[in-house]
């Protein structure tokens, strides 16, 4: 059967933004004020007939951002936020057409999700802009997530909005040079999960921990020649119904400068040690204890040459695409 599906989305707005420095403190405030109409109509087919939705809601965003340096030179900084946030589901999730996997498994989009609202808090301190250290908390309301449904033998998976949600998070970054020709940036996480709500029926009340990093070590050699290898460490984690096992995954890169810098020849290995899984289970399905398994070899190598023409700019800044930049990130 075929998939035509016709959406439209109307986004207004209007904000207002106040800021003021002092001698070492600084504050912004800032209020934007969102109305959205959306609209969508699943087209017929000989499987099923047209279904069509139609919503409009509208919303306050306030944020609020305090800073305050301990030195004159910003080596010491504590740097406090508030936002309150929107994410509107992707267009594909908002699609009802329905896509048999197999016998047992169907995907099927949800025109009835609701966007995501979250009210986050961080507190950052920043030391010699080489160690940031955080502390965030954010409460998510109607929070999209894969949920998955057991009706007979069959699993329908499809994205929904999950209730309540909490997310405590502790983070550390560093970049450092222990030496002129090795550079060091490390990045490590700890989380701590909470769901409370009902999915087709069954009460969904899970919390835990989940723990991540990564780490990137950069040699530059004589001759021009780099080393650069990149790993992450993914814990056992979860969301919603789905309990995801741990992952971890190796990289390695060498890179070869020549003709003045302009040049470059660049090998890169992924995936060294073909570690690479896509594992977990979907648990509140009735009794029943459904498991997944994806292992395939994720081992990549490439090659590329790069060659800049011209001259450098310097100080070139990159286009802020502001908002519209979450709105492209719902195309997938």
């Amino acid at each position: 059967s075929s998939n035509h599906f016709r959406y439209s989305e109307q986004i207004n707005a209007v904000y207002t933004n106040l800021n003021k420095e002092w001698n070492r403190f600084s504050a912004q405030f800032g209020l934007r004020l969102e109305n959205t109409i959306s609209s969508g109509r699943q087209f017929g087919n000989t499987v099923s007939g047209d279904s069509s939705f139609h919503r409009s809601y509208t919303n306050l965003f306030p944020t609020v951002y305090l800073q305050y340096k301990f030195d004159k030179a910003s080596r010491n900084q504590l740097i406090w936020s508030y936002g309150r946030r929107i994410n509107r589901p992707s267009f594909s999730d908002l699609n009802p057409f329905v896509s048999v996997v197999d016998q047992f498994f169907i995907f099927t989009g949800n025109p009835f999700l609701r966007p995501v609202f979250s009210d986050n808090f961080e507190i950052k301190h920043i030391f010699k802009n080489f160690l940031t250290t955080s502390f965030s908390l954010s409460f998510t309301r109607d929070g999209i997530m894969e949920t998955v449904e057991l009706i007979g033998n069959k699993e329908y998976d499809r994205p929904g909005n999950v209730g309540r949600g909490t997310v405590a998070r502790l983070s550390v970054y560093a970049n450092f040079h222990p030496t002129k020709w090795w550079t060091l940036s490390g990045f490590t996480e700890y989380q701590y999960r909470k769901y409370n709500t009902f999915v087709y029926g069954q009460p969904l009340d899970s919390a835990g921990g989940y723990f991540g990093a990564n780490l990137v070590n950069q040699f530059t050699l004589k001759h021009n020649w780099t080393i650069e290898q990149s790993g992450y460490y993914r814990g056992a984690t979860f969301e919603a119904q789905e309990t995801f096992v741990p992952d971890y995954v190796l990289n390695i890169g060498v890179r070869k400068r020549f003709w003045n810098n302009k040049a470059s020849v660049r090998l890169s290995l992924r995936d060294l040690f073909n570690t690479h899984v896509n594992a977990g289970v979907t648990n509140g399905l009735m009794n029943t204890t459904s498991g997944y398994h994806e292992k395939f070899d994720s081992r990549t190598i490439g090659i590329s040459f790069s060659y800049s023409f011209g001259k450098l700019i310097k100080d070139q800044r990159k286009h802020d695409e502001g908002s519209a930049a979450d709105e492209k990130s719902r195309v997938n």
